[in-house]
């Protein structure tokens, strides 16, 4: 919890020293109109500078392609975050292309990614990436750490009950022979789960039939078996 908290204030703080005014121009300020129209829900300036039809390859699955997938999914944020903004922390361009890492924070007071409501503040980072032509996007790219979304919106534990942790390997140890002699670790893995609760476990170690075989002989030369 510590950990998470700690990170969390990290962000803010990012986003505070993030959000202090950059020049930008060309495409980097098209781009960031296009972030300023997100963060105000203007689906009327985000027509001004996204193309009716933008090629946008990350939206959600049954969104319309183009602009209006953009504002429905602008739509489908505000309803799940409703004070969300999304911070630029880096800009990089190049021609006709422009690259973003971005701050997403908000509140999740709503449905999203089948995850009901929670009340939790949230942030979380991502990279984004744009192509402009006569001064609006026209294809765009969305990569975002929507797995440090989902941990952060896991829910916690109840008193007394015990969360499942991921499966561990099982290692164990066993002697070898090998050209100079036995190897005193080997290595083997597998894996086991008890109940609820997952374990790491390490095995006495065993030796192996050629091991047992040179011990004999050294307790009995004559070749007998002791």
């Amino acid at each position: 919890m510590r950990k998470s908290a700690s990170f969390f204030a990290a962000l803010l703080t990012a986003a505070a020293v993030s959000a202090a005014p950059v020049k930008t121009t060309g495409n980097k300020a098209v781009l960031q109109k296009i972030y300023d129209a997100l963060n105000s829900n203007d689906a009327t300036a985000l027509e001004q500078v996204v193309s009716v039809n933008a090629v946008t390859h990350d939206l959600p699955a049954g969104m319309t392609a183009g602009v209006r997938g953009v504002e429905e999914l602008l739509v489908v944020l505000n309803r799940a975050f409703p004070d969300f903004k999304i911070v630029v922390q880096d800009m990089i361009g190049e021609g006709d292309r422009v690259a973003a890492r971005v701050l997403f924070t908000g509140t999740h007071e709503g449905e999203f990614l089948g995850i009901p409501r929670t009340g939790r503040q949230v942030a979380y980072t991502g990279i984004q990436y744009f192509q402009f032509a006569n001064g609006k996007a026209v294809e765009m790219w969305s990569f975002m750490d929507h797995e440090r979304l989902k941990r952060q919106l896991a829910p916690a534990a109840k008193p007394g009950e015990a969360v499942p942790a991921k499966r561990l390997r099982r290692i164990k140890f066993r002697k070898t022979s090998g050209p100079k002699g036995p190897n005193p670790l080997a290595l083997s893995q597998g894996s086991r789960t008890i109940g609820t609760e997952n374990y790491l476990t390490l095995r006495a170690p065993t030796q192996s039939f050629g091991c047992q075989r040179r011990a004999q002989r050294a307790r009995n030369p004559a070749g007998g078996v002791g």
